[in-house]
């Protein structure tokens, strides 16, 4: 769903206006969901492997996935424009997208050939499958994000 998203904001072609809000806000909310994990904030933590790897990480790998960069700069915005009746709403917010996806794209180019989909996807468990998948299947390479 991110990269769907993504896609279509760049595009600037929607529907309708409504059309252009509901593909922010469905960017906005995966790609919150993303930097909380890669950026080992919230429940579900890149670092705690072993509550969803189906295979063992070594620091290298793990080094390699974890950033926090995105989590710091975005989370709390998102957070709050998401939230929908908070005085930050009411002012016009423009998001760089481009940007903020940039600053994430390695991690998951990373993440996706340290985890490819069709090797490990009966092994995750259900709610991985549930919360990181989506946004791999528009990059036509298969991943364990799918």
């Amino acid at each position: 769903m991110l990269n769907y998203c993504y896609n279509k904001l760049l595009k600037e072609k929607w529907e309708n206006t409504p059309d252009n809000y509901i593909s922010l806000e469905c960017f906005l909310l995966h790609y919150r969901n993303l930097i909380e994990f890669f950026g080992d904030s919230e429940d579900l933590k890149v670092s705690e492997w072993k509550e969803w790897a189906p295979r063992e990480l070594s620091a290298e790998e793990l080094a390699t996935i974890r950033n926090k960069k995105p989590f710091d700069n975005h989370r709390g915005q998102i957070s709050q424009y998401l939230q929908h009746c908070t005085k930050g709403r009411t002012k016009d917010r423009t998001w760089d997208v481009k940007e903020m996806y940039k600053e994430l794209q390695q991690v998951l180019e990373i993440f996706r050939r340290l985890f490819p989909i069709r090797s490990v996807t009966q092994e995750l468990p259900l709610s991985l499958r549930m919360i990181i998948p989506a946004f791999l299947r528009q990059q036509r390479q298969p991943s364990i994000l799918d």
